[in-house]
């Protein structure tokens, strides 16, 4: 620990080692995993169906870091229902900020989302904010001239249609529809906008 910084050590894993400050949403006290429904992945050598983390603390002579060192995040209230699992939104990728993806909501805790980008391994998917300028609602690129990237092996396809009065005398709108492959999949929110 250095000052609000600590290192964190994945057991049996040393070159994993990483730092992050102590407030750090990313990181949880025992019993987290459980609690909130989420996979722990425990270390090697054990079965998930026998794991309990006191007997894994007192057998490695280890002790847990208390509740009350964690920042609780449910202060700033739960995430809009307008998020859900599964919804499609675009993405930057934070490895090359030019690239913005087609991307799925993979998990959602508290006001964080994990992003997963279509077509891609699961290793490309990170955490972040849900007001975070690295997601936005379906239609974003086309909105602000920003190519997207459609997922691996696919193509995104556009469609822009006019809709005319009934007299078809002048345009009375354009609209924007991005179509999303996987039928389960919505948009995020955002409604599409005057053009």
């Amino acid at each position: 620990c250095v000052g609000y910084r600590l290192r964190l050590h994945l057991m049996l894993l040393s070159s994993y080692d990483f730092w992050t400050n102590a407030g750090s949403p990313d990181i949880h006290p025992v019993g987290w995993c459980e609690k909130t429904k989420h996979e722990l992945h425990i270390p090697k050598g054990y079965r998930k169906d026998k794991f309990v983390w006191m007997d894994y603390l007192k057998a490695c002579k280890l002790q847990n870091a208390p509740k009350k060192l964690f920042r609780s995040r449910s202060s700033n209230g739960p995430v809009p229902k307008e998020f859900q699992v599964g919804m499609k939104l675009e993405a930057v990728d934070r490895k090359n900020p030019s690239l913005v993806c087609v991307a799925t909501i993979a998990d959602i805790v508290e006001d964080r989302l994990r992003v997963h980008f279509d077509n891609w391994d699961d290793s490309y998917d990170y955490w972040c904010d849900i007001n975070s300028p690295y997601v936005q609602p379906v239609g974003w690129c086309h909105e602000n001239g920003r190519t997207l990237i459609a997922p691996q092996g696919e193509q995104t396809v556009w469609v822009f249609f006019e809709v005319l009065s009934i007299e078809w005398l002048f345009p009375f709108l354009f609209l924007f529809i991005q179509m999303i492959h996987d039928e389960k999949g919505c948009a995020a929110a955002g409604p599409p906008s005057d053009v």
